[in-house]
């Protein structure tokens, strides 16, 4: 199920607080595992728009991580240009609160908000990640192409990490290889697994490295 028809509901009744802290349980919990096996990832974690109205947010992120023993760096917040312009000056304060702990910040679904080049300047992020949108047209429509070959270029020159999204064929990861993108996230890499599935998923990708 698509987080898009879940989360609005979880937000609806009042859950997110709830099943945020869950979400950051879990996750710092697998990071110390891999740390013990001396094994180094990150883990990405969405941020409910609700969150960042919560007083106390970044104060429980970081007690939390504290209490995992694990370095602030192995995880990555997720927030979406839409949910920092509803939630404004107090959605800032959290994030630079917890860039200056070392947590990773990346802004969602670059591209659909309504305030993008004005919000870069003020968004404490060190990953930008180009919504689907683009990057599924792209093979077809030309101006996708350059859209998305331009946000790259210039994204890399504000000083960011670019993550494309939705990439499902080869042709789409050759294209953005091209143009340079630094991550890719999508069905062409893998679906969505289970911890136990990704383990397996992760122990075949490194002997194909190897």
């Amino acid at each position: 199920m698509p987080p898009a028809e879940f989360i609005p509901i979880i937000e609806k009744a009042g859950l997110a607080r709830a099943v945020t802290d869950w979400v950051l349980d879990a996750a710092l919990s697998h990071i110390a595992g891999w740390n013990a096996e001396g094994r180094r990832l990150q883990i990405s974690i969405n941020i409910s728009a609700s969150n960042l109205d919560e007083e106390d947010f970044s104060e429980r992120v970081l007690r939390r991580v504290q209490q995992s023993g694990t370095p602030p760096g192995s995880m990555e917040l997720e927030v979406t240009e839409s949910a920092l312009i509803r939630n404004g000056d107090r959605a800032l304060a959290h994030l630079n609160v917890l860039r200056s702990a070392g947590v990773n910040i990346a802004v969602d679904d670059f591209g659909t908000g309504y305030s993008s080049l004005a919000y870069l300047k003020r968004i404490p992020a060190h990953i930008v990640k180009i919504d689907r949108s683009f990057v599924q047209e792209m093979e077809r429509a030309e101006k996708d192409l350059l859209l998305v070959t331009s946000m790259i270029g210039m994204l890399q020159g504000l000083g960011f990490r670019i993550v494309a999204e939705g990439i499902e064929t080869a042709e789409a990861y050759r294209l953005l290889a091209q143009a340079g993108c630094d991550e890719a996230q999508g069905y062409y890499l893998a679906k969505p697994l289970e911890f136990a599935a990704f383990e397996s998923w992760l122990s075949e990708a490194q002997k194909a490295r190897a």
